[in-house]
Parts: C-alpha cells; structure tokens; sequence
C-alpha cells in the first residue's frame, strides 16, 4: 500500500486527476488519500469460495463489482488496474476500446508457486499451487493485452519480455524525499520488518539462530506483532533485543542508528520496501546473495551466500565506519532510479502521450 499511496500522491503534484477505486475485506481505507483522488469508491470483496469462473485465480474473482463497472463507462478516461488482483472486468466487452493499463506487484504465477514450495501446510500448498496456475493461465491471456505494463523490478521485466510480453520497467513509489544515512558507526544491528509474515519471522529466527549466537555484537528485531515463538526466543538470547510494534517514526530511527542492516530473503518476486527503507535511512546492509538480481543495488549493499558469510560480513562490518562516499552512492540512486517525480513522468509519457 506505501507503493501505491505514494504513486498516487505523485501524480496528484504532477497535474493528473485519479478516481480511485479500491476494493477492501477489512475497511481501513487510508482517509489522507482522499485529498489526492477528485472521487474515491470502496468496493467490498467478494468470498473466495463463491467462485464465477474456476479458470481464474481465486483473488482475482473475489474483486468483481458490477458497479465498478458502471462507474468505469461514466468516461473515457484511460484505466490503471493495480496489479493481477485486479482484472476481472479486463476483458469485459463495455470496456473494449478504452486504453488499459496494468501495473505489476509480482509474477503472481511466480510468487504462489514459492508459496506453494514454502508452506508447511498441505490445505495451503494445494490453494497456492492452484492459484498458481491459474495466475499463468491469466498473466498469459491477459497482460499482452495491456496498451502499457509496468513491471515492479528489473528481473520480472526480463521475464515478461523474454517471453514475449512488452513490459517496461516502474520502480516502486516511495516516502524518501531525501537520503539520510548517517556516517560513523553504530551500537548494534538490526532486522525489521512485519513479524507476522512467517518468511520475516524465519529470517528473524536464522539470524539469532545462526549468526549472531556466538557474536559479540548486538541484535535488535523490530517489527509488528511477533508471534510468541519469536518473543520467547529472543528473551533467551542475551545479545538480542525485541523492538514490540514501533512507530513508523521509532522505525526509521532505529533503522538509521543501527550499524549494519540485516535483510535475509528466500525469494525475490517483487520489490523489498524494507530494502528501500534501509537504502534511504541505515548504514551498512547485509542481504541474501539471490537479491543480486537486483543490479541497481550492486556497490550498496553486501550479498551473504550461506551462514559462514553472514557471520563473516557481520564480523567486518562491525569495525567499518560509513563514510561518506558510501552516503552519497545511496543518494546517487535516489536521484535517479529512485526518483519519485522522474517515474511518476514515465508514467504520463506513456499513459498521456499527448500531453507532454
């Protein structure tokens, strides 16, 4: 959602009008968007398990309004369907001819496929790979048809265009106006994130675990609701402390007084937000070595292959200042790739060609 705000807030300061609408389970529709939307409509989703149509993956079905639909022939103004999830009424006859756009989280196909893989539940793996499927059949049918698609990394753009699908490369939207890393060193280390999310938890886990049970350095985890497995866990360890639920102030602080970042991942569908955050705010970070695919982080950040290079990293880090230099190469990326006001222009240049 950070992603999308911001987007949306971005092309407000260029001059672009937005009806947004926005489906919900639970309505907790972020009320400063409104300033930045000349109409906002809330649709709620339908239950999954009242399918229309078995060859379409579950979520997508479960976003379907007939009014929606209604409000969309009100113009003729071209349409952004945000992500896979949205596309039920792509195809729909009435909308045929209106200029439509796409915007991409992940290759779904990909991401539920590393569910399916991930999960131990068997109920879960089978929905995961049903969806799965279901995503191919639907990224194949329907994201050609796209008068623009806008992928979220430079690796899903390859994908797509290497299979035939002109796809053009959107970074995700940020909060970071500026770069605001500090120079010098640090107290401790730090992994955030929402500990909810099991694949944040296990990383929590794999660094008190496996890095930092025998290092002299200390380990802070900060993120929502742990689970109390994680809490237990990180009371027994005397090097590591939890940060419960903090502010997205207290966030940023903590991020940006730590010495080192640490970002373990299993898989690298989509864009990290919390390695966005960590580039804007923290000093030295440490991730997984598969994230090289993301090449504009190449001489910004220290790719780890295996538990002997994590421990490794952290051992180096821990007496290496930040300098500068370091500071500015961030900054240098802000400028450019990261840039909200140039990508919010890629997107007029393609949607508003006449326009510009």
């Amino acid at each position: 959602m950070i992603g999308i705000y911001h987007r949306i807030k971005s092309l407000y300061e260029a001059g672009v009008s937005i009806t947004l609408h926005t489906y919900y389970k639970k309505l907790n529709f972020p009320e400063e968007l409104t300033k930045y939307c000349k109409s906002v409509y809330l649709y709620p989703r339908k239950p999954i398990w009242r399918p229309v149509n078995l060859r379409l993956p579950l979520f997508v079905q479960s976003r379907r309004d007939g009014a929606l639909l209604e409000r969309l022939l009100a113009d003729s103004a071209p349409i952004w369907f945000e992500g896979l999830h949205t596309l039920f009424h792509f195809e729909d006859l009435l909308l045929s001819g209106r200029k439509k756009y796409i915007r991409m989280h992940n290759v779904e196909s990909t991401y539920y496929n590393h569910l399916a893989r991930s999960s131990p539940s068997q109920v879960k793996k089978i929905y995961y790979q049903w969806e799965s499927i279901r995503c191919k059949w639907l990224e194949n049918k329907i994201l050609s048809q796209a008068d623009g698609l806008f992928t979220i990394s430079r690796e899903e753009t390859d994908l797509l265009n290497n299979s035939g699908i002109n796809a053009k490369w959107l970074p995700p939207f940020h909060p970071h106006t500026e770069v605001l890393n500090l120079t010098g060193t640090g107290d401790y280390a730090i992994y955030h994130g929402d500990l909810r999310i099991k694949e944040n938890e296990d990383a929590a886990i794999f660094l008190i675990n496996q890095v930092f049970d025998t290092m002299g350095f200390s380990l802070v985890i900060a993120g929502h609701s742990p689970s109390r497995r994680l809490i237990k866990r990180i009371h027994s360890a005397p090097n590591v402390a939890l940060i419960h639920s903090p502010s997205f102030e207290k966030m940023n602080q903590l991020i940006q007084a730590a010495h080192i970042v640490l970002l373990p991942f299993t898989q690298t569908t989509g864009y990290k937000m919390k390695m966005i955050d960590s580039l804007a705010l923290g000093r030295h970070i440490i991730t997984s070595q598969i994230m090289q695919v993301h090449r504009e982080w190449n001489g910004l950040v220290h790719f780890a292959d295996g538990v002997n290079q994590w421990r490794q990293l952290v051992k180096d880090l821990k007496r290496a200042p930040f300098t500068e230099s370091d500071g500015q190469a961030r900054k240098n990326l802000f400028d450019t790739l990261l840039n909200n006001r140039i990508n919010t222009q890629q997107i007029i240049d393609m949607v508003f060609p006449t326009q510009t």
